[in-house]
This record gives C-alpha cells, structure tokens and sequence, in this order.
C-alpha cells in the first residue's frame, strides 16, 4: 500500500512539473490534437463555424472540436501548421482524427495536407474523408502519404467539411511511419511505339542523403530479358546521385519480339539486395488517329479538339435531351467526356449507342471513361475503380472491342486523375493491363489522361497516349509551370499534351471571368498544348451548380471559340522567335503568313527595347508609343493578344493606289470602323526599324508618311480594333 502510494505520489509530481507533454515526447507532431487548450495551435476556429465544446458526444465529455455549416455550398475549414525540422520532406506519415455526426447528403469530412514550398503558392494536396452518418458513435478518417522531397517551406493539416451538417472531431494525431526512402527506382516507359525510340531505366538517390552517405556507395545492376534467356545487364555506380542505363528499343523489341522484361536491383558494395523493381516493356502500334508528331488526325486533317467534362449527356426522350451538346457545339466545343453510365457496353450497350447517335447529331466526339464508381462503404461516400480492375476489365475489353472503328470515339479514359491517392504497384498494374488489352483490339483510338500533381505526371503518362493536366489555379504563372513540366514528360515519345482549364467559380473567390480563361489559354498554347479543354460545362457558376450556358461567362466562351481555330493554326506545332523577360513573353510566327503573340505575365509597365524582330505589340487596354529609343506599352492583367495580318489596307502615292515603294510622300488609309494604323518602314538590306508611325482611332483618313531618297527600304503597314484579338487588316508589305 505505501509503495503504490508512493509510486502515486512520484507521478503527482512529475506531471506538476511537466503539465504538458510535447508532440515530440509522444510521437505526435501536432500540438493540441485533444482539444483540451482550447483552440491553441489552430488556424480558423472562429466562434461561428468552429468552436471547442466539452458537451457529451457519443459518450466522449472532455474538449473537442464542433463544425457546423447550414449552407449546401462551398465548405470551410480550421487547420494546423508544422514547419521544418518538425517534418521531413521524402518521409511517410499517417494523419487521422475521430468524428462524430450526421454526414449524410450532400455533405462531407475531409483530412486533407497541403504542402508548400519556398516563394512559390501551396502547390499540391492530398486527402481522404467521409461521407457516413455515425449514427451518435465515434468513428475515424486515417490518411496516409508521402511529403513531397521539395516541401522544404511548411506543411498545413486541414480538416475541412463541406455542405451542411454538424461534426465533431477529437484526437487529431500526426506520426511518422518510415523515413525519407534511400532510392527511387523508374523505367521511363512501360509501351513503346517505335523501335527507333530510346528508354531509361533509372535509380536515383534520395535528396535526403548526402552523396557521402553510405547509401550513395551501392550499387545498381540493370538487366532485361525475354522468356527464353537475358538479353542484356549492366552494373553502374551512383553518379550525381543517379544511375541509368539507356537502352534503344529495337536492340531488345522488335515485330517478332514484343515484350521483354527489366530488372533493377539496388545492391550493396558487398552484393547484398537492398531494392528490387522488375516490369515488361512493350512494342505497339502509335493509335492510327495520332501522328508521329502528336497530331490528333481525322479524315488525313489535324483537328484540335476542344473538349468539355459535365457536358450532361443527353436524356433520350426528355425536354432537356439536346439542351447540353448543343450548348457545347455553340461553345465551340468538338469533343465531350461520356461519363461511366454511357460507356457500359456489357450491361448499357443501347445507352452506349444512344450517345454515339447524339455525338454524330451534333458532329461532336467522345472520350469515354471506362473507369466505374462503386460505393465505399467504409467512408458513406463512393470510389472509383479502374478500367484494369477485376471488375472492370471485362468491359474495357468489349468497348475497345465493339468500337474499335466507331468514328465518334475520340480517346479511352481509364481512370480520373489515376495517381490522386499515390503511386502503388496495384494501380500501375491495373492501369497496364487495361491499356495492353485495349490496345490488343484497337489500333485507332488513342488513350487519355487526366492528372494534377507534378510528381505523378513521369507515372501517368507511361499509361497514355494523350495527357492533359488540369491547372485550375487562379494564379497567373501557374498554367505555364504545369504545362511546361508535362511536355517534358511527353516530349520523348511526342505524346501530345492538352490542358484542361478552369470555368467555374470557386466559392468565396472572384468570379471566373472570360479574360482569366483566354489568359490561361494562352499559357497553355506557349506552353505547347495541341487541346483545350474547359472544367466545367455543368456544375460551375458561383454556387458550383449552374449550367455554364446559363452564366455569364457563357457569351465569352462563345467568343473565345471563334478565336481558337486561328491560334491552334498560327500556334500549334509551329516554329518562332521569341522575346520575353519576367514581366512578358512575345512570339513571331512565321509559316506562310505572320502572327505577333504577346502574353503579359503581370500588371504593370513593360518597356520594350528596340530591336529586330519587334513589330507591334498591344494589349487589351495598351498603347504603343514611340519614346525615343525605346516603347513604352502598359499591359494590363490577364493581356493575351493575337495579331494576324488580313485584308484590306490602300497605300496612295500623288492620290493613286500603289504596290510600289520609292522616294516619296504616301497616305495610307483603313475604310473600317474605329482602327489604329502602324505603319513600320524597315532598312530592305539590314531589316532595322528606321522609323515607325502611329495613328490611334483611324477610320476612313488618311496617314502620311515619307520615305527617304537614299536607300532601300520596306514598308509594312498594320491594322487592328484595340483591345479584340480578332484582326481587321493586313501587312501590305512595299518594297
């Protein structure tokens, strides 16, 4: 009895002097996870939304924390921050919390982590959530994930709920489950096209270990086999903390030879395994429908799709049946994503061909997502499968089998965003097998891909024919940086790139406007995009639930669509020159006819030097002015501005029409409505600007200008409406 007293005692006093436990002494790295400081440590618990309560919940009577929304739209959130050293970029953790409430409905609980890294805006997330009713008992959403190697500035845990409900949450926990992993083993490509095409096969060390480590000595054997005997084998030695061994395809693959196997095996100095990866490399066929330079081809022309996802498919014999494609086709719109119900041919085949008659109504094709949606029951919501899963495979093959030479198919999709959770080995395998059986029926259609997070796109695009990430962000810069990232994944087998742009308005932020899209389109055509597609047709406006033809934006997006086919021309797979610094870029196209393009990276002053290859640049509300030796041109946000040279502009000389340049005065008119004329006079020899006029809001006057005696020169004159990207005259070129 005294000893327990005592032992009583020695713990009285030991937590007297320590009230509190730190998150490292119990393995937690959140602080206040309980609740029981109140809302220490928590960002956004405000009094309204999120508050800490002690009632008794589901027989739980200490603190804990209570959301509670009345509103269906948008969701709200409270969150925690962890800075470095806290985490360590490369390492795996789990993240949960328990959870008490009636989510049924519309509404939702997610765990969600969202990185950050030095001067750049939060750049990925991941989460997991529930949908259940827990029915007065606790209930709990674990996350597991891998912080990203380049989240060097913080990581924020959010618990967000969306719609309406009341919750409450408790034991918020954050642990480390293993270290960053010492190597990164990759094959570059799972199917080949050409056996003219080069592979990698690749292990890198993790930036979290110094090339002195211990781990930097080991070494990497590569080899590749067929069924019968191994074909070849390398062992390199870590070099700038990689090793790859570059193979070419038809050394190992050939029309006799179509699949071979890789090993890499990471072993130490001494010949002990320390990781292992092994996989087939195939040889198929490039989808007839795809050139070997990523263009999209029908009927022997290039076409350029301009695609839309929650285009509602038709509802055969309903008021609204045509409503939603023959919205798209007045967008502009040439292909729509057919969602799951359409693309069941085992169990829907007459929906299936219900959706190919409307899509042949209205001239439209269709990528079909050959992915299902299943209920989780575990989490009250739904997830999604495969077009490679057991149950799902039966039905990719009898698509790819029944529609292999349906005209109206434009791409399979064999799973959205197919990476969001993680890289595994079982959806790899999942997403290869699915593309190797469609692939065995259908030479003609390629296979699509969808994706967010940089660091999957080296994963998606091993399963794709066509990728296309989707950089919603509002960010200016952000388009270009997504898009410059998946050309270069893409650009070693010339896999074309599309990118799939924002049209709804977030809840809480600013309205989506027709400027932020044409701004975004035009990063993504710099960026080399060959498509554009719009998230969302259905589903977006201000609430998240209109109909995009009943917004506002609607009418720019109808504008918009008639400048595309001119940029996909001018743009797509053409060469140029290119001037640009931090603040704008500006392109000259040249291919039979001359287009100047400038995107403005910022709202503010831009000056532009004089110099060879400048001509005019503008922008919505710009002004080009001569200013000395050089132009001054203010741009404002969200510019993006084609200008294309078309007919008619009349150069005069003694009140005669003339094509001829010589020593002299001329006039130069524009019989069409409000115009501004430049008017450029070039040395012929040098091609410097010698001098360069102005003339703002001509309509139907005349401009006079004097070319010198001596010398060779060329005169070009330019028109255009300020402000449209739509041109309204052509470059007469003297000379």
């Amino acid at each position: 009895m005294k000893k327990c007293f005592a032992l009583t005692l020695v713990l009285m006093i030991f937590v007297l002097l320590c009230p509190s436990l730190s998150a490292a002494d119990t393995g937690n790295l959140l602080v206040n996870g309980d609740f029981e400081n109140g809302s220490s440590s928590w960002g956004n618990i405000n009094g309204s939304f999120s508050t800490i309560t002690n009632e008794s919940v589901g027989g739980n009577t200490g603190k804990k924390l209570k959301l509670t929304r009345t509103s269906t739209e948008s969701s709200e959130w409270v969150y925690q921050r962890l800075l470095p050293p806290k985490y360590t970029p490369g390492a795996t953790y789990r993240a949960k919390f328990d959870f008490c409430g009636d989510l049924s409905g519309s509404s939702g609980l997610n765990l969600q982590m969202k990185y950050y890294k030095t001067n750049a805006p939060e750049y990925d997330a991941i989460s997991a959530g529930s949908r259940l009713n827990t029915n007065g008992k606790w209930n709990t959403v674990t996350l597991d994930f891998t912080v990203p190697e380049d989240c060097n500035e913080e990581m924020r845990l959010w618990i967000r709920l969306y719609g309406a409900a009341t919750v409450y949450v408790d034991n918020v926990e954050l642990y480390e489950t293993a270290g960053p992993d010492a190597y990164f083993l990759n094959n570059s490509t799972v199917f080949h096209y050409d056996e003219k095409e080069t592979g990698m096969l690749s292990a890198k060390l993790s930036s979290f270990y110094e090339e002195t480590h211990e781990a930097a000595k080991s070494m990497v054997t590569f080899s590749l086999s067929d069924k019968e005997k191994e074909l070849t084998k390398v062992t390199l030695p870590f070099t700038n903390r990689v090793a790859e061994f570059q193979y070419r395809v038809g050394d190992y693959l050939s029309e006799t030879r179509k699949e071979c196997t890789y090993c890499i095996q990471v072993h130490s100095p001494e010949g002990g395994l320390i990781k292992k990866k092994t996989g087939t490399l195939y040889l198929v066929p490039r989808p007839s429908r795809l050139d070997e330079n990523g263009n999209y081809i029908i009927n022997g022309e290039i076409f350029n799709p301009v695609f839309g996802y929650h285009v509602s498919t038709p509802l055969e014999g309903t008021a609204d049946e045509d409503n939603a494609y023959k919205a798209a086709k007045e967008a502009g719109l040439n292909v729509v994503i057919v969602t799951m119900t359409y693309s069941r041919w085992l169990t829907g085949r007459n929906r299936v061909n219900y959706v190919l008659k409307q899509l042949d109504k209205y001239d439209l094709y269709g990528i079909f997502c050959l992915y299902d949606s299943v209920s989780d029951y575990e989490n009250g919501g739904t997830k999604l499968l495969t077009a490679g899963h057991p149950n799902e495979i039966a039905n990719t093959r009898a698509m790819a089998e029944n529609l292999a030479y349906e005209k109206r198919v434009f791409a399979w999709a064999l799973m959205d965003e197919p990476f969001g959770e993680g890289i595994s080995p079982e959806r790899e395998a999942e997403l290869e097998l699915a593309y190797k059986e469609i692939r065995a029926r259908d030479t003609m259609h390629p296979i699509y891909c969808v994706d967010y997070k940089k660091e999957n796109f080296q994963a998606d695009i091993k399963y794709c024919d066509i990728f296309a990430p989707d950089p919603y962000s509002p960010t200016q810069t952000y388009v270009s940086d997504i898009m410059a990232h998946a050309m270069e994944v893409a650009k070693p087998q010339n896999k074309p790139v599309y990118a799939v742009l924002g049209t709804y308005t977030r809840p809480n932020n600013a309205p989506t406007t027709e400027a932020l899209v044409r701004h975004h389109i035009y990063q993504a055509l710099f960026a080399g995009a060959r498509g554009i597609g719009y998230y969302s047709f259905d589903e977006c406006g201000e609430t998240g639930k209109e109909d995009l033809w009943k917004t506002d934006l609607f009418e720019g997006i109808v504008r918009i669509s008639k400048e595309l086919p001119t940029l996909f021309e001018t743009m797509v797979g053409k060469s140029y020159t290119e001037t640009k610094n931090e603040q704008y870029i500006m392109r000259t196209y040249k291919n039979g006819k001359t287009a100047i393009l400038s995107l403005a990276k910022d709202s503010q002053k831009i000056t532009l030097e004089k110099h060879r290859g400048v001509r005019t640049f503008s922008g919505d509300s710009g002004v080009l002015l001569r200013d000395k030796e050089s132009y001054s041109l203010h741009l404002e946000q969200f510019t993006a501005v084609l200008f294309e040279y078309v007919s008619p502009v009349q150069v005069w000389k003694d009140g005669v029409e003339t094509d001829k340049l010589s020593a002299g005065t001329y006039s130069v008119t524009h019989v069409s409505g409000s115009t501004d004329l430049y008017i450029a006079l070039y040395a012929a020899e040098s091609g410097e600007l010698v001098k360069l006029y102005v003339a703002k809001n001509k309509a139907g006057g005349s401009m006079k200008l004097t070319v010198p005696s001596e010398g060779q020169y060329i005169m070009k004159v330019f028109a255009f409406s300020p402000g449209t990207i739509v041109p309204v005259a052509k470059a007469v070129t003297l000379q």
